[in-house]
């Protein structure tokens, strides 16, 4: 799964991926620019990164199987507005 958020300004970016069911999971923070800017590979999945200049940054998701896509995982992400 790919998400995409917007930075007015420079800020604290924080990424939280709970009760994923899959496995081989990793969380990823992209710049714009694809730059890879922080990963995670084990629960509980958390990323923080400082941003130094707004725009867009993107999150995937990657799962390498046994995912379940009947129980819904929550993603929770907080950055400057």
């Amino acid at each position: 799964d790919y998400f995409s958020i917007y930075l007015r300004r420079p800020g604290a970016i924080t990424v939280d991926l709970t009760n994923h069911t899959g496995t081989g999971v990793c969380l990823e923070l992209f710049s714009q620019g694809g730059q890879l800017l922080d990963i995670d590979y084990a629960p509980p999945y958390h990323l923080e990164y400082n941003a130094s200049i707004g725009g867009v940054y993107y999150i995937a998701i990657f799962t390498a199987g046994n995912y379940n896509n009947t129980t819904p995982y929550t993603l929770r992400v907080t950055y400057p507005q």
